[in-house]
């Protein structure tokens, strides 16, 4: 055909041959149609690709052994241009977040990251193309719009210039690690929490038991006193009675350290409290306590019953209060205001309470860790930081606030004011 002109004809072709000795060989025939002594000729050049053959054949399985492999895995494999736009996503895509690989074909591999991780790829991005390694943990977006944790790793391939041509991923779903992880946190933190709890409740109980312990004392000493004389067997009797409300109040602490014990997990202990009632309740218990004093507590509050969303422990917050500023007070004559007013702040009514008092006062460095449990540790003055901190628990279990100021604004030598707020009913 060569011959006669005919164009159609393979000029290079392979196949295998037998040689002389029998041994099979893989030979390459390329043919040109040439002169040859004024006549047409075909010029045949036979060339053997034995080894030639031999490297492809092996290639070719090594390249179906990966695609096996890349096919096959639990993890996602794929590869990116230099645009980050994916050219190869194996099976793995649609069976871990249910896209199938051609319709991520073209895309950009950061659209599946989770907008809040995205910063994270790109700078594990940017440092892979000096090192030529990568490694991030970030969240992929599934097909049915959730998200799925995926440690991945990469590596970044370079041209013969230096500049980045693609890169290869692996990601591992670790979902379900992530899971564990944060239920291992969670459950740290719940036991850390109860154990706090525990020393926080055991502190509270030492701090009110000892003020028990030492109004019931105090009685027993001026009742021994008392009973020499019989002209104040009216006074024995008042202490008498003082006791007896101690021993109550002791009573009932292990009842209200319960109580306390359920903040943390509910709050359907909170019911209507008509304030005024326990206000005044507690005020008359004071003034019974420390009957060798001079104290005056005066109120500003209003005529109407009032009602906050509190509890029991109400008057636990309001005896620390005026406990504190009877303590911490060095005055001839302990003064206490207690005013009372509305607020309202972010759509909340509030009943504002004022105790302001004529006691030592509280610098301002003081006043910021006044509220801390902490805080007792580094002082030795009768358990303050420990009551305080009983307030806190107690006003932030109603969803209301606390914070203390100078009576006379700038000058805390003049004495506190404890502010209180709690919603209303």
């Amino acid at each position: 055909k060569k011959q006669k002109g005919i164009g159609d004809v393979v000029n290079q072709y392979q196949f295998r041959a037998l040689k002389k000795t029998g041994e099979t060989i893989w030979v390459e025939i390329l043919s040109n149609t040439i002169l040859y002594e004024g006549k047409s000729a075909v010029l045949i050049s036979i060339i053997e690709i034995s080894e030639q053959k031999e490297v492809e054949e092996k290639l070719k399985e090594s390249e179906e052994k990966y695609r096996l492999i890349s096919e096959n895995a639990n993890d996602l494999i794929s590869i990116v241009n230099a645009k980050w736009k994916f050219v190869y996503c194996n099976e793995a895509y649609e069976r871990v977040l249910g896209y199938n690989p051609d319709e991520l074909i073209g895309t950009s591999g950061f659209n599946l990251i989770h907008p809040e991780d995205r910063n994270i790829a790109y700078k594990d991005f940017k440092n892979s193309l000096d090192t030529g390694l990568g490694r991030n943990t970030t969240r992929f977006l599934c097909k049915d719009g959730t998200f799925k944790w995926m440690e991945s790793f990469g590596r970044i391939i370079f041209d013969k210039d230096g500049k980045f041509r693609q890169s290869i991923g692996i990601s591992r779903d670790i979902t379900e690690r992530k899971r564990a992880e944060q239920k291992l946190i969670e459950s740290e933190l719940k036991y850390k929490a109860a154990y706090n709890r525990a020393e926080f409740y055991k502190d509270i109980f030492t701090h009110d038991i000892n003020n028990i312990l030492s109004n019931i004392k105090s009685s027993i000493e001026l009742s021994a006193m008392y009973l020499k004389d019989p002209n104040r067997m009216t006074d024995v009797e008042e202490l008498y009675g003082v006791i007896r409300e101690q021993f109550t109040k002791g009573a009932s602490l292990v009842s209200n350290i319960r109580k306390l014990s359920q903040i943390d997990e509910s709050v359907s202990l909170l019911n209507p409290v008509e304030i005024n009632d326990v206000l005044k309740k507690e005020i008359d218990f004071i003034l019974n306590s420390y009957q060798t004093r001079d104290i005056k507590i005066r109120t500003h509050i209003f005529e109407e019953g009032v009602l906050v969303n509190a509890n029991d422990l109400l008057i636990d917050l309001f005896n620390n209060l005026l406990n504190n500023s009877i303590k911490y007070n060095e005055s001839h004559v302990v003064e206490i205001d207690v005013k009372m007013s509305k607020e309202k702040k972010i759509n909340t009514n509030y009943i504002r309470l004022e105790f302001l008092d004529n006691g030592i006062g509280i610098p301002d460095k003081r006043k910021e860790t006044l509220f801390e449990k902490e805080y007792s540790k580094d002082i030795a003055s009768k358990g303050l930081g420990i009551g305080l901190t009983l307030v806190k628990k107690i006003v932030e279990s109603y969803r209301g606030e606390i914070w203390v100021e100078d009576r006379i604004k700038g000058d805390y030598s003049q004495g506190s004011n404890f502010i209180v707020l709690i919603p209303e009913a």
